[in-house]
Order: C-alpha cells, then structure tokens, then sequence
C-alpha cells in the first residue's frame, strides 16, 4: 500500500481593501483656538486637581469636593493692561503665554534671574514650569541649588532623573537637562 503525498495548502491572503476616507464634518473640522492664551503653572494645577478629585472619588477612600472651587490669581498678571498688539502671536511656542501677560512681560521673564532650592520632587516641577514659561531664556539664569544625591527611590516622582543619573548631585544634573 503506497500513501499519497501530504496535501499542500496555500493560504491566500486577501487583498486589502481600499477605503476612501469621508472628509471630516465641517464640526470636526480644525477651527482656531477661541481662547489661545495658556499658562503652563495653571494648567497643571488644574490637572493636578482634577486627578486628584477622580482619584478620590474612584477609590472612595477619601471625599471627593462637593463644593465650588474658586481660584484668584489676579496677582499673576501684569500691574498695567497689555495691549493687543503687545498679546498678537509672534508664530513662537510662547504664544500661550504671551496672549495672557503680553510681551513685555514675558521679556522680563525671558531676562529674569531666578534661584530655586532644591531639586527634589517639587523642585523639579518649578524648574519644569520655569522651562515651560520661558524663563531665562534669553539672557537670564536660573541657578539650582541642592544639597542631596539622586538615589534610586527619587526615580519614580523625579522626572529629571533617570537610572544613569543615581548617585550624582541632583543640583549639577537638573542644571544640566
């Protein structure tokens, strides 16, 4: 008795479709921001704040709040109204900034000296804040000073550090990055 050879099947694939893509409803449409002016700091308060509230309200071990939160942060901006020329978008990753406190602030900002103690988890954030607005930028400093080592528990709440930094100044290597 002879057995026949073993079939051979050949998986096709099928060819891929082609869709043509709808453009987008004139509602999803890009449209220009209405309200173009952003300050790094408060958008991360407020994110910071809204995730603490749902962290809150999804493990229920803490009250979430149950009543109007009001912010003021008057002092922020400018003793003197900028013009709308002095806020007009100069096509810079400044705009944001520069439409809420105008130009001329954001140049003494750009030219300020700043020192900042300690390079820790909050220090971080100010140095990432400071580096967001612009500061220093053009021809001022920022001086960082920090007494401790990175160590290995800092990684996971220091955003600057990374792995190879462990055991060097924090200070040193914050001014660095």
């Amino acid at each position: 008795m002879t057995l026949a050879p073993p079939l051979r099947v050949r998986a096709r694939r099928p060819p891929p479709r082609r869709v043509a893509r709808a453009p987008a409803p004139p509602s999803l449409a890009p449209r220009p921001d209405p309200f173009p002016g952003t300050l790094s700091p408060v958008s991360s308060f407020i994110g910071g704040f809204a995730a603490q509230e749902v962290l809150k309200a999804a493990t229920s071990k803490f009250t979430p709040l149950r009543q109007f939160l009001y912010w003021d942060a008057a002092e922020a901006l400018p003793a003197c109204r900028p013009t709308e020329a002095d806020c007009a978008p100069r096509n810079d990753r400044y705009d944001g900034t520069r439409a809420v406190i105008g130009d001329a602030a954001l140049s003494r900002l750009r030219k300020g000296k700043y020192f900042v103690v300690g390079a820790g988890a909050l220090g971080c954030e100010w140095l990432k804040q400071l580096a967001l607005l612009g500061a220093a930028t053009d021809g001022g400093c920022v001086h960082v000073t920090d007494m401790d080592s990175i160590e290995r528990s800092n990684l996971n709440r220091q955003f600057l550090f990374r792995p190879g930094d462990v055991g060097k100044a924090k200070s040193s290597c914050a001014a660095e990055k």
